[in-house]
């Protein structure tokens, strides 16, 4: 499972969904549940069980394959980006350190 073409598209954000909300070092509760709610069950554990193996640089590899795929142009860009706006600010708070995530996260999708 840790190759693109194993991925679809919201198994694609779930992940990156994930790795942005755990990127801050704090997972909140209200993060998960929206983005369990968002990934329906089936997809949530599927998604969830490989990212709790990797590594930072093995999510990021990942992330970095399928951007080809799933971020092919800006409005595709723009709405990965959205669903990860929408987990930092599911707990009625953007952080700094968020802001900062978004900004490495636009970077990481060009």
């Amino acid at each position: 499972m840790k190759t693109a073409e194993n991925l679809s598209r919201d198994e694609f954000l779930i992940l990156l969904m994930l790795y942005a909300a755990n990127a801050d070092a704090y997972f909140l509760p209200e993060e998960e549940s929206f983005i369990k709610e968002r990934a329906g069950e089936e997809s949530w554990n599927k998604v969830h069980q490989l990212f709790s193996k990797l590594s930072d640089k093995e999510t990021i590899d990942i992330i970095m394959a399928h951007k080809g795929v799933y971020c092919r142009n800006e409005e595709e860009k723009v709405a990965a980006l959205k669903a990860v706006k929408e987990v930092f600010t599911s707990d009625h708070r953007y952080s700094q350190m968020e802001h900062v995530l978004m900004d490495l996260l636009g970077l990481l999708l060009k």
